[in-house]
């Protein structure tokens, strides 16, 4: 199976992070235009990604806890360097 490109495809994703809850989500904008029966959901430990069914590609990723998984402050990264982390969740959940 092949690799996603995350920096072409998350480009224009807009990043969130509560630092209080811990919670971060990634997503294009279509995860507010979508029904639910337009998309995939898979989930993992503290994961879950939407995949859209007529692309096959993901359009939202969410990590509860993401400072224990990534180990990393997030609110102190670039969103090249963010993408870049969380590549290897949209490789590994984000095919349906």
């Amino acid at each position: 199976m092949n690799k996603i490109n995350v920096i072409k495809l998350t480009k224009n994703w807009h990043i969130t992070h509560d630092p209080y809850s811990d919670l971060f989500q990634a997503y294009d904008i279509m995860v507010f235009n979508d029904s639910k029966r337009d998309f995939i959901e898979k989930k993992g430990k503290d994961i879950r990604v939407y995949i859209n069914k007529k692309t096959s590609l993901p359009f939202f990723l969410e990590i509860t806890n993401v400072y224990e998984r990534l180990g990393v402050d997030i609110d102190n990264l670039v969103k090249l360097d963010i993408l870049k982390l969380i590549e290897p969740y949209l490789n590994k959940y984000g095919r349906p």
